[in-house]
């Protein structure tokens, strides 16, 4: 990818178009207090629910992600103390803002002076409350910030330079920054999460208060797809936005959106993968796909059925797994050390374990079990997938691009790095995370390409391309999985070469049983 030069980042960014505060209020419900706005056609009806979800008094703080129309921003919520007649010992406000359209808006780059801000406005609404009344503020403090921040241009330190230069340009606060942690915390199922993006569907993801790590994943749940056609990032919903999810699900290109609305549970037709960060399993959110439900006269037309990883994620993974390892060697994470006590990490591992031996074992006939010297579970198979070791490469020369010689691998990534002494530990591992999502989409693009290209040269004048478990294969992915051959439909038909038509996958059992014996 191209560099620019960018600007120098000792000024605050001048992107800000709209700054506002809303509350609750006991008997008018959500309101905008105070607003200013960069142009008058610019319509904020809406955003106090965006910013004030359901839910958020449980808190004391937090941070809330959102969109209103075609304009990212974020907002700060606090929950102040204050002894005003009905409003029961204390008040519910939020600060936002909203940033100039661009290709990659960054309304966090706000955040740090944003929360300074709020806890600036408190202190002296509460040291002037005998001059000012709660409905007579003074907004003084606010109007001096926004004006050194309003949009005036999207200069050089808006546009886009590459990973290493947003990761390390004073961006403490990007959501990108959390990827580690979150891999850690979904564990191979983060990759159910990755092929939804990366085949532009709808992803909604529950969460209780706080809003903000949801919030977070549904950034970097954009960021891992790649760079180009990223999926719409919808920021904070409710009930009330049911017409907006349903106006983006019309444009066909995708979103990921947060929710504290649990009605939107028993609706499952607004979206095709649901994550539910308040499950009360141990250490791992739960994930849910939208099906068709049988026909019946009465009932919803959708039902959630559970979803985890597939045998096909185990290489991906443990590429993944190999980069949060050697942050856990560098730093103080000690994973390692609890993996044993909790019963779902154990399961994963086996999962895992089992999957790896499944797949390659087979074909080698030569694989050894044992225990790590962190505890952990360890397989190696001659030739093939390691879990735990020092090997350079998971992945045989030619078997995908992860597995090419390194420098080639580098330049086929998005996630370009120079000079990565200099970086600090989190900056490093992001970007070496960033690195092996990017290849592998840029992987299943290029191999898919080719796979469409031949189905559709012999100038066949059917609408429909057919896809065999063999071309499963060498993609990587696994032909006993309906959701693989869902997300190779998904992919297809987003491809430029499909040219419009259906693409199909045959699994019937001849075909299986063909790829499996090596067959056609």
């Amino acid at each position: 990818m191209s560099r620019i030069s960018s600007a120098s980042h000792t000024r605050e960014p001048e992107d800000i178009i709209a700054i506002f505060h809303c509350s609750f209020h006991p008997t008018r419900g959500n309101i905008i207090d105070w607003s200013i706005k960069a142009s008058e056609d610019l319509n904020l009806d809406g955003v106090e629910f965006s910013t004030l979800p359901s839910g958020l008094h449980l808190v004391d703080e937090d941070v809330v992600h959102i969109t209103q129309n075609v304009h990212h921003g974020i907002s700060v919520f606090r929950k102040r103390s204050t002894a005003e007649a009905g409003m029961r010992g204390f008040r519910l406000e939020s600060l936002g803002i909203l940033v100039a359209q661009s290709s990659r808006p960054r309304p966090w780059r706000h955040l740090g002076s944003l929360k300074e801000l709020s806890r600036q406005l408190g202190e002296h609404w509460e040291s002037s409350k005998s001059q000012y009344a709660e409905d007579q503020r003074d907004w003084s403090l606010v109007e001096e910030w926004y004006k050194r921040r309003v949009f005036r241009r999207i200069g050089e330190e808006g546009r886009w330079v590459d990973w290493e230069e947003e990761l390390t340009s004073d961006n403490k606060h990007h959501p990108a920054l959390h990827l580690p942690h979150l891999l850690r915390i979904l564990g191979p199922s983060s990759l159910t999460l990755y092929k939804h993006v990366l085949a532009r569907r709808r992803v909604l993801i529950y969460t209780n208060p706080a809003v903000e790590p949801a919030c977070i994943l549904a950034r970097i749940a954009s960021d891992i797809c790649g760079e180009e056609d990223r999926p719409t990032v919808l920021g904070m919903v409710g009930i009330n936005d049911m017409d907006k999810l349903t106006e983006e699900s019309f444009k066909g290109h995708g979103w990921i959106a947060c929710t504290t609305d649990a009605i939107f549970l028993e609706k499952p037709s607004f979206y095709d993968l649901v994550i539910d960060m308040t499950a009360s399993r141990p250490s791992r959110p739960a994930f849910f796909v939208s099906r068709p439900a049988p026909p019946s006269l009465r009932g919803p037309r959708h039902r959630l059925v559970p979803v985890r990883f597939t045998f096909s994620d185990v290489r991906l993974w443990s590429e993944l797994d190999k980069a949060l390892r050697a942050d856990a060697e560098e730093g103080t994470f000690e994973e390692s050390k609890t993996r044993w006590t909790d019963g779902w990490r154990l399961y994963e591992d086996v999962c895992v374990a089992c999957a790896g031996a499944w797949m390659d074992g087979w074909k080698s006939g030569s694989t050894s079990w044992g225990i790590g010297k962190d505890g952990t579970l360890r397989v190696t198979t001659k030739g093939r997938i390691q879990l735990d070791g020092e090997d350079e490469g998971i992945r045989n020369l030619g078997k995908g691009i992860e597995g090419r010689p390194l420098t080639q691998w580098k330049r086929q990534s998005s996630v370009s790095t120079t000079n990565t002494h200099l970086l600090s530990r989190e900056v490093r591992t992001t970007l070496a995370l960033l690195s092996i999502f990017h290849a592998h989409s840029e992987f299943l693009s290029e191999r898919l390409s080719e796979l469409l290209e031949d189905a559709t040269a012999d100038g066949n004048s059917s609408t429909t391309v057919v896809l065999t478990p063999k071309d499963i294969m060498s993609l990587e992915l696994g032909i006993w999985s309906e959701l693989d051959a869902k997300f190779l439909e998904w992919l297809a038909e987003r491809n430029k070469k499909s040219a419009g038509k259906k693409v199909i996958v045959r699994r019937g059992w001849r075909d299986l049983l063909g790829a499996l014996l090596g067959f056609g």
